[in-house]
C-alpha cells in the first residue's frame, strides 16, 4: 500500500492522544501512512484543543514547517474564546480542512449527522482500508468512579448512561465495518459488573460479532479477531491479558488501561504485539523545563501578607519539624527524619526559579525528537497553581522526604503539626483512607498514572523538586502523557488538566499505530 493514506476516524476523541499518534507514525520511506479524516469529541474545551491540532497536522502531515502565525496565536497564553480559534482558523485552507475534521457532537444524541458525516469522509477516501480509534467515556468503569458513586444517593449502575457509551462505538463497528479498530478503556472494566454479569465479556462477545449484538436477528452478520498489543491471546487467555502497561513501552508513567485491538475476518493477518522499550523516569522528561515555584494562595493566609513566590518564604514559614512529633506507627527512622529536615533548611537560603537546566542524561535525543520544537519561545501551558501554605509545607516536606527515602510519604509518616484538617485523618494520623494523600512523582521513575483528578488539588501529583515546591503543571502532566511541546492545550487551567488526565498517550498510540500498520496493513494491496 505505498504511497497510500489511511483513514482514521477518531471517536470519543478528548484532546486528540490517540489521533496524535497516528498523525504522526511514519513508513520505512517517511511517508505519513495514517490520516486523521473525523474526530468526534463533546466537551467544548477538547474540542478545541482537537481542532488546533488537526490544523497543525495539515503541515506536519505534508513535510511542511508548522507556521509563524501558530506560535504567534498560542503564545498569547490561555485560549478561552472558542470564537477567537474559530476567527484564527477561518484565516487559512489548513485552518478551514481543521474545523471541517473536528466535530464538537455527541454519540448517541446525534447520532445521524456523525453516521452522514463517517459516510462522507468515507467516500472521499482512496483506499477501503481504514482505522477506527476511540475510548469511551470511562468514569463508570473506573474503579474510583464506582467507589464515588456508591455514596451517591440512588445511584443505580443500570442507570447510568456512561456504562452503555461503548454500545455507541459498537454501533459504529456493525455500521461502517473498520478494517481495523481499536478501543481504549480503564483497566476496571474488567472488574465491572451490570446486573451480576461481567461487563467485559459481554464487550468481547458484542465486539467479535457486532451487527449481531446490535441486531440479533442479523444472522452471519461481519466478525472481528481480537488481540491483546501485550500479550498473544489464546483459549487460555485472561481478561488481564488486555492490559498494556505503559511504562514497558517508553512512557514515563505508570499507566495501565484495557486496549483492544480487533481485525476484520477478512484480514488473515496476525497483529504483532508492541515490543518492550526501555524504562523512562520522570526526570527524564521534566528536568529540562524551567523551574518553578508554587504562588501561595489567598486562601488561609493572614490578613495582609503576600502571595510569594520564595521558597525560602515558605521554608522560614514552617513549623518547627520534631522527631518527636511524628504519630506512634510512623515507619521512618530519627537518622532519616533529621536528613530529610536538613534538606528542607538547606534550600531556604535561596530561590532556584527561572533557571533553566540542561539534559544530559542520556535522553536528550529522545526529548528533541519527540517533544521538542525549538520554535516555541518558551514552554506552554507551563503555570504553577496556587496552593494554600499549609499544602506547600506538606509538599516541601513530602518532596524532601522523597529525595532522602526515593519513595512518597505514607499520611502516618507526616509530623502531626503538618497534618491537614481532614475528617479521615485523626490528630495522631492515624487513617484506614487516603494514606497516600500527598503523592510525590518521584524522580528516578515513571510517574503514577495521569488522571483527571489531577484538575482538583494536586496532592498526588507533588513535583520531586523540594526547591519548586508545588505540584505538576499542565505542561509537566502532557511530558508525562508524551503530548509534544508544541501541542496546546485550549480552555481555562481545570480544563486542560482534565483534557491531559483523559488522554491516551501519543507515543504509546503511536507504537499501535505502527503495529497495524507493520502487520496489517502495508501487504493488503500488493
Amino acid at each position: 500500500m505505498k504511497n497510500k493514506i489511511i483513514p482514521v476516524i477518531d471517536l470519543f476523541a478528548g484532546p486528540g492522544g490517540l489521533a496524535e499518534g497516528f498523525s504522526q507514525y511514519k513508513d520505512k520511506n517517511g511517508w505519513h501512512v495514517f490520516r486523521t479524516l473525523l474526530s468526534i469529541e463533546m466537551e467544548e474545551s477538547a474540542h478545541m484543543t482537537l481542532a488546533l491540532r488537526s490544523y497543525v497536522h495539515k503541515f506536519i502531515q505534508s513535510n511542511r514547517p508548522i507556521p509563524e502565525v501558530y506560535y504567534d496565536f498560542i503564545e498569547k497564553g490561555k485560549i478561552l474564546n472558542k470564537t477567537d480559534l474559530i476567527t484564527f482558523l477561518n484565516q487559512s485552507k489548513e485552518g478551514i480542512e481543521a474545523l471541517n475534521e473536528a466535530h464538537r457532537l455527541t454519540l448517541g444524541k446525534d447520532n445521524q449527522v456523525i453516521d452522514d458525516l463517517i459516510e462522507e469522509k468515507l467516500s472521499t477516501a482512496e483506499t477501503k482500508e481504514w482505522v477506527l480509534i476511540g475510548g469511551p467515556p470511562c468514569q463508570a468503569y473506573s474503579i474510583a468512579g464506582r467507589v464515588r458513586n456508591k455514596t451517591v444517593s440512588g445511584y443505580v449502575p443500570e442507570n447510568d448512561k456512561r456504562q452503555y457509551l461503548y454500545e455507541e462505538y459498537l454501533r459504529i463497528i456493525a455500521k461502517f465495518k473498520p478494517t481495523v479498530f481499536v478501543m481504549e478503556n480503564v483497566k476496571g472494566l474488567l472488574s465491572a459488573s451490570l446486573k451480576g454479569k461481567s461487563v467485559f465479556k459481554k464487550i468481547i462477545q458484542d465486539l467479535e460479532l457486532p451487527e449481531y449484538a446490535i441486531d440479533p436477528c442479523i444472522q452471519g452478520g461481519i466478525r472481528y479477531r481480537l488481540f491483546s498489543l501485550s500479550k498473544e491471546i489464546d483459549s487460555d487467555s485472561k481478561p488481564q491479558d488486555y492490559i498494556v502497561k505503559s511504562e514497558f513501552f517508553g512512557i514515563p508513567q505508570k499507566r495501565h488501561r484495557v486496549i483492544i485491538l480487533g481485525v476484520r475476518e477478512d484480514i488473515q493477518k496476525t497483529p504483532a504485539t508492541l515490543k518492550s522499550r526501555k524504562q523512562v523516569n520522570v526526570s527524564h522528561v521534566l528536568q529540562d523545563l524551567i523551574p518553578l515555584v508554587s504562588r501561595i494562595s489567598r486562601k488561609g493566609l493572614a490578613e495582609g501578607s503576600k502571595n510569594s513566590f520564595s521558597i525560602s518564604n515558605i521554608v522560614s514559614s514552617l513549623p518547627t519539624l520534631s522527631y518527636s512529633d511524628l504519630p506512634l506507627k510512623s515507619n521512618i527512622t530519627e537518622k532519616d527524619f533529621n536528613l530529610i529536615r536538613n534538606e528542607i533548611h538547606a534550600i531556604g537560603g535561596g530561590d532556584e526559579r527561572n533557571i533553566p537546566r540542561k539534559v544530559n542524561d542520556g535522553k536528550s535525543s529522545f526529548l528533541k525528537s519527540w517533544y521538542h520544537d525549538f520554535k516555541l519561545k518558551g514552554p506552554l501551558n507551563h503555570i504553577p497553581r496556587s496552593h494554600m501554605l499549609g499544602d506547600l509545607h506538606r509538599y516541601l516536606y513530602a518532596s524532601c522526604f522523597a529525595k532522602i527515602t526515593q519513595r512518597s510519604p505514607s499520611i502516618n509518616e507526616f509530623p502531626i503539626c503538618l497534618l491537614p484538617n481532614h475528617k479521615n485523618i485523626k490528630k495522631n494520623g492515624q487513617t484506614k483512607n487516603f494514606t497516600d494523600r500527598f503523592k510525590v512523582q518521584l524522580a528516578t521513575t515513571p510517574s503514577s498514572t495521569i488522571t483527571s483528578h489531577i484538575a482538583k488539588d494536586g496532592h498526588y501529583y507533588i513535583h520531586f523538586d523540594p526547591t519548586q515546591c508545588r505540584s505538576l503543571t499542565v505542561r509537566e502532566a502532557a511530558r508525562l502523557q508524551t503530548f509534544p511541546d508544541n501541542y496546546f492545550f485550549c480552555g481555562n487551567t481545570t480544563q486542560q488538566y482534565h483534557q491531559v488526565g483523559n488522554a491516551v498517550p501519543p507515543y504509546l498510540a503511536y507504537q499501535v499505530a505502527g503495529v497495524i500498520y507493520d502487520t496489517i496493513i502495508a501487504d493488503l494491496d500488493k
